[in-house]
């Protein structure tokens, strides 16, 4: 069932982002990375998510991001268990969303191998709330391929996360994102 909502959430997704831009100008990965950290001298937390679905529009700048936090795997279940049931409460809110712009997209030749730095900006949508982002982030342009990566922190209060008085030693309340995502020329 999980399965079938994601595949509609995905097409739907991508057709009210598309509009009348051409499928020349659209990348797509459905297998983008994103990881989280967080350290204190106690405990050391991380956790990856390799199912991240994202689109990038290359005339426009446009950009969609968007995963299910559930889908974030950590090596010890428990501390996964914790995440999803008592921090990000994953069944209540299940998704992250970023709907953003790659700035000053125009000047990127990307029929042209190359690597280029660019600011990126948008809001991030999690735990119902929603917090802007601007980050500058670097696109590898190879072989008709866009890879895009960028590193950023947010903050548990941001997102109105409540970390109880109990655990505050050993969760930081500043997470380190980093994004990674292979984008490929979309194809009807």
């Amino acid at each position: 069932m999980k399965m079938k909502k994601y595949v509609f959430a995905v097409i739907l997704f991508t057709f009210a982002f598309w509009g009348s831009a051409t499928a020349q100008d659209k990348y797509i990965t459905k297998t983008g990375h994103v990881w989280i950290h967080s350290k204190t001298p106690v405990k050391e937390i991380e956790a990856h998510n390799r199912q991240i679905t994202s689109i990038l529009d290359t005339k426009t700048g446009d950009m969609i991001v968007s995963c299910f936090l559930i889908d974030f795997k950590f090596d010890n279940q428990l501390v996964e268990e914790h995440f999803n049931e008592n921090y990000v409460e994953s069944a209540k809110y299940p998704k992250v969303k970023f709907k953003g712009k790659v700035v000053d997209i125009a000047s990127i030749d990307f029929k042209k191998n190359g690597t280029y730095k660019r600011m990126v900006e948008g809001v991030m949508e999690m735990h119902g709330k929603s917090v802007s982002i601007k980050k500058e982030g670097t696109a590898v342009v190879k072989d008709g391929k866009i890879k895009a990566s960028a590193a950023f922190t947010v903050t548990s209060e941001q997102f109105a996360i409540i970390i109880p008085e109990i655990v505050k030693d050993k969760i930081q309340k500043n997470i380190d994102v980093y994004v990674d995502f292979t984008y490929t020329p979309y194809s009807k």
